[in-house]
């Protein structure tokens, strides 16, 4: 099975990491440019280009998914699978349309709940109980595709978003993998969503950090 990789930051570099141990061909890995940080704003590479420079696997930093020459160069690669873990971009439809057998997003949270850009912070911030792993066949609407497979998830008391964080990219990095290993032809069970229960999860604002001491304890704690 043929995978061009689509990812940024440290959760999607997990999984990266086990797709290669577990032995699977990454064609290519595909992040976004590199980005000055720091006091001294030195240009630093994602967490996802570091690990395609040292495992020499071709590297794409496209400014703009709608450049005909990215799409151009990922046609040529004839893939199987496009794999996407927190890219931060949405895919066109005709890149959706590249691969041969589908494009495949890793989410955290039990979609349709918690759609959007901070899963798990909002699991958090809202008290929840439970949460866990989507493995999604990707659509052109933000993650309202097709559900593959899920893994449920507790949320410890004082368990924090950082922390829930790792222990979501461990579980998804090998869901992902149970679902490549089990269906090696890309014949897989997609169940659509039930779009009455979808839910939000928006990126932060600095603004929500003002805590309201009038609010309960566990609220002021989530």
């Amino acid at each position: 099975m043929r995978i061009i990789f689509f990812g940024s930051d440290d959760f999607a570099a997990v999984h990266l990491e086990h797709l290669l141990t577990c032995g699977y061909e990454l064609l290519a890995c595909v992040t976004g440019p590199d980005k000055p940080q720091g006091r001294g704003m030195k240009l630093c590479v994602s967490p996802i280009k570091q690990i395609a420079l040292e495992r020499q696997i071709p590297c794409l930093q496209p400014l703009s998914l709608k450049d005909s020459s990215i799409i151009d160069v990922l046609k040529s690669y004839e893939a199987d699978i496009f794999v996407v873990v927190a890219y931060g971009r949405l895919l066109t439809r005709e890149i959706l349309g590249l691969p041969k057998m589908l494009c495949m997003n890793v989410h955290g949270s039990l979609l349709p709940k918690y759609r959007g850009a901070a899963p798990v912070n909002w699991a958090i911030l809202n008290g929840e109980k439970e949460t866990g792993v989507t493995v999604q066949k990707m659509a052109l609407a933000l993650d309202a595709g097709d559900i593959i497979a899920q893994e449920k998830m507790l949320i410890d008391d004082d368990e924090n978003a950082a922390q829930l964080r790792k222990r979501m990219a461990q579980a998804g990095a090998r869901l992902l993998v149970n679902v490549l290993d089990k269906r090696p032809s890309g014949q897989f069970s997609l169940n659509p969503q039930d779009e009455t229960k979808a839910t939000w999860a928006p990126k932060l604002t600095k603004e929500m950090g003002r805590i309201d001491w009038r609010t309960p304890a566990r609220s002021i704690v989530n």
